[in-house]
Protein backbone atom coordinates (compact mmCIF):
# COMPACT_ATOMS: atom_id res chain seq x y z
CA UNK A 1 0.00 0.00 0.00
CA UNK A 2 1.28 3.35 -1.04
CA UNK A 3 2.37 6.03 2.17
CA UNK A 4 -0.46 8.49 2.85
CA UNK A 5 -0.67 11.54 1.00
CA UNK A 6 -0.58 12.75 -2.78
CA UNK A 7 -0.98 10.45 -5.08
CA UNK A 8 -2.12 9.89 -8.95
CA UNK A 9 -5.77 7.62 -8.45
CA UNK A 10 -7.60 7.46 -11.45
CA UNK A 11 -11.19 6.32 -10.90
CA UNK A 12 -11.76 6.10 -14.31
CA UNK A 13 -10.26 9.93 -14.97
CA UNK A 14 -7.16 10.23 -15.94
CA UNK A 15 -4.86 12.79 -14.45
CA UNK A 16 -7.03 13.23 -11.01
CA UNK A 17 -5.17 14.01 -8.31
CA UNK A 18 -6.10 12.24 -4.75
CA UNK A 19 -4.67 12.08 -1.53
CA UNK A 20 -5.02 8.32 0.01
CA UNK A 21 -5.15 6.68 3.32
CA UNK A 22 -4.90 3.24 3.77
CA UNK A 23 -8.02 1.81 6.38
CA UNK A 24 -7.56 -1.23 8.76
CA UNK A 25 -10.84 -1.51 9.77
CA UNK A 26 -14.24 0.14 8.27
CA UNK A 27 -17.78 0.44 10.22
CA UNK A 28 -21.13 0.77 9.03
CA UNK A 29 -23.82 1.22 11.77
CA UNK A 30 -26.61 -1.14 11.36
CA UNK A 31 -29.96 0.03 13.30
CA UNK A 32 -33.10 -2.21 13.82
CA UNK A 33 -35.16 -2.68 10.92
CA UNK A 34 -33.02 -2.09 7.68
CA UNK A 35 -33.25 -5.02 6.49
CA UNK A 36 -30.43 -7.07 7.66
CA UNK A 37 -30.99 -10.08 9.34
CA UNK A 38 -31.47 -9.87 13.02
CA UNK A 39 -28.89 -10.71 15.19
CA UNK A 40 -30.40 -13.60 17.80
CA UNK A 41 -29.99 -12.17 21.46
CA UNK A 42 -28.56 -14.40 23.60
CA UNK A 43 -30.58 -13.33 26.72
CA UNK A 44 -34.11 -13.25 25.71
CA UNK A 45 -33.63 -14.89 21.99
CA UNK A 46 -35.08 -11.98 20.56
CA UNK A 47 -33.35 -9.75 17.91
CA UNK A 48 -30.92 -7.91 19.12
CA UNK A 49 -30.76 -3.82 19.17
CA UNK A 50 -28.49 -2.37 16.65
CA UNK A 51 -24.82 -3.24 15.94
CA UNK A 52 -21.97 -2.53 13.35
CA UNK A 53 -20.93 -4.47 10.45
CA UNK A 54 -17.44 -4.29 10.27
CA UNK A 55 -15.00 -4.51 7.14
CA UNK A 56 -11.43 -5.82 8.12
CA UNK A 57 -8.67 -5.08 5.07
CA UNK A 58 -7.03 -8.23 3.80
CA UNK A 59 -5.66 -9.56 0.91
CA UNK A 60 -8.26 -11.99 0.45
CA UNK A 61 -11.07 -9.64 0.82
CA UNK A 62 -9.20 -6.57 -0.19
CA UNK A 63 -7.06 -3.82 0.59
CA UNK A 64 -9.40 -0.56 2.58
CA UNK A 65 -8.94 3.02 1.54
CA UNK A 66 -9.85 6.44 1.94
CA UNK A 67 -9.47 9.01 -0.60
CA UNK A 68 -10.28 12.30 -0.85
CA UNK A 69 -10.00 13.58 -4.67
CA UNK A 70 -9.37 17.32 -5.41
CA UNK A 71 -12.95 17.73 -6.68
CA UNK A 72 -13.85 17.43 -2.81
CA UNK A 73 -15.05 13.92 -3.02
CA UNK A 74 -14.31 11.21 -0.16
CA UNK A 75 -14.74 7.70 -1.06
CA UNK A 76 -13.81 4.78 0.77
CA UNK A 77 -13.41 1.47 -1.15
CA UNK A 78 -12.23 -1.85 -0.44
CA UNK A 79 -10.74 -3.42 -3.82
CA UNK A 80 -12.49 -2.50 -6.22
CA UNK A 81 -15.82 -2.37 -3.92
CA UNK A 82 -17.10 1.31 -3.36
CA UNK A 83 -18.78 1.00 0.46
CA UNK A 84 -19.00 4.95 0.69
CA UNK A 85 -18.62 8.31 -1.64
CA UNK A 86 -19.90 11.44 -1.11
CA UNK A 87 -19.14 15.20 -1.96
CA UNK A 88 -17.65 16.83 1.11
CA UNK A 89 -18.33 20.58 -0.67
CA UNK A 90 -20.71 22.10 1.84
CA UNK A 91 -20.82 18.82 4.00
CA UNK A 92 -21.02 20.96 6.95
CA UNK A 93 -24.69 21.43 6.89
CA UNK A 94 -25.46 17.62 7.50
CA UNK A 95 -22.01 15.82 7.91
CA UNK A 96 -20.69 15.52 11.08
CA UNK A 97 -16.77 13.93 11.92
CA UNK A 98 -15.36 13.11 15.21
CA UNK A 99 -11.69 12.32 15.50
CA UNK A 100 -10.39 9.74 18.46
CA UNK A 101 -6.63 8.64 18.35
CA UNK A 102 -6.36 6.98 15.03
CA UNK A 103 -10.15 6.54 14.09
CA UNK A 104 -12.43 9.07 12.34
CA UNK A 105 -16.55 8.49 13.11
CA UNK A 106 -18.46 9.99 10.68
CA UNK A 107 -22.52 10.84 11.39
CA UNK A 108 -24.69 12.23 8.27
CA UNK A 109 -28.34 13.31 8.07
CA UNK A 110 -29.56 13.37 4.85
CA UNK A 111 -33.75 13.88 4.44
CA UNK A 112 -34.30 13.30 7.89
CA UNK A 113 -32.26 10.19 8.18
CA UNK A 114 -28.99 9.43 10.04
CA UNK A 115 -26.33 7.03 9.82
CA UNK A 116 -22.83 6.53 10.91
CA UNK A 117 -19.60 4.81 10.07
CA UNK A 118 -16.18 4.57 11.16
CA UNK A 119 -13.03 4.34 9.83
CA UNK A 120 -9.57 3.01 11.56
CA UNK A 121 -6.40 4.07 10.14
CA UNK A 122 -3.57 1.29 9.47
CA UNK A 123 0.25 1.78 9.91
CA UNK A 124 3.18 -0.60 10.12
CA UNK A 125 3.05 0.84 13.85
CA UNK A 126 0.32 3.21 15.67
CA UNK A 127 2.23 6.07 15.78
CA UNK A 128 2.12 5.46 11.52
CA UNK A 129 -1.50 4.75 11.63
CA UNK A 130 -1.83 8.19 13.70
CA UNK A 131 0.06 10.17 11.29
CA UNK A 132 -2.13 9.09 8.90
CA UNK A 133 -5.53 9.88 10.71
CA UNK A 134 -3.91 13.52 11.30
CA UNK A 135 -2.77 13.97 7.45
CA UNK A 136 -6.30 12.70 6.61
CA UNK A 137 -7.81 15.53 9.45
CA UNK A 138 -5.75 18.17 7.86
CA UNK A 139 -7.25 17.54 4.22
CA UNK A 140 -10.80 17.15 5.47
CA UNK A 141 -10.32 20.34 7.22
CA UNK A 142 -10.75 22.16 4.17
CA UNK A 143 -14.22 21.33 3.68
CA UNK A 144 -15.65 20.71 7.57
CA UNK A 145 -14.05 20.92 11.08
CA UNK A 146 -13.15 17.57 12.56
CA UNK A 147 -14.01 17.22 15.99
CA UNK A 148 -11.79 16.02 18.86
CA UNK A 149 -13.05 15.21 22.26
CA UNK A 150 -11.38 16.62 25.35
CA UNK A 151 -8.56 14.38 26.54
CA UNK A 152 -7.58 13.85 22.75
CA UNK A 153 -3.79 15.54 23.81
CA UNK A 154 -3.25 12.97 26.66
CA UNK A 155 -3.79 10.28 24.73
CA UNK A 156 -1.46 11.41 22.15
CA UNK A 157 1.27 11.48 24.55
CA UNK A 158 1.93 7.32 24.39
CA UNK A 159 5.33 8.13 26.27
CA UNK A 160 6.66 10.31 28.88
CA UNK A 161 10.39 12.53 28.52
CA UNK A 162 11.48 14.91 26.26
CA UNK A 163 11.40 14.64 22.62
CA UNK A 164 14.62 14.66 20.55
CA UNK A 165 14.80 17.08 17.47
CA UNK A 166 12.53 16.07 14.57
CA UNK A 167 10.03 14.43 16.78
CA UNK A 168 6.64 15.10 17.98
CA UNK A 169 3.95 13.19 19.98
CA UNK A 170 0.97 13.84 17.31
CA UNK A 171 -0.40 17.10 18.53
CA UNK A 172 0.65 18.34 15.12
CA UNK A 173 -2.38 17.44 13.76
CA UNK A 174 -4.14 18.34 17.08
CA UNK A 175 -2.40 21.86 16.59
CA UNK A 176 -3.21 22.39 12.93
CA UNK A 177 -7.35 21.75 12.90
CA UNK A 178 -9.25 24.24 13.41
CA UNK A 179 -10.98 22.10 16.83
CA UNK A 180 -14.65 22.30 18.04
CA UNK A 181 -14.89 20.58 21.10
CA UNK A 182 -17.86 18.55 22.30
Amino acid sequence: MAEAGKVQAGFGLPGLGAAQWPLQRYGRFMPSGTGEPPVPDLEAGTASSPTWKVFDSSEESGYLVLTIVVSGHLFISQGQTLLEGFSLIDSKNWLKIVRRVDCLLFGTTIKGKSRMFRVQFSGESKEQALERCCSCVQSLAQYITVQVPDGIIQELQPRPGPLRAGESQGQDCVKSVPLQHG
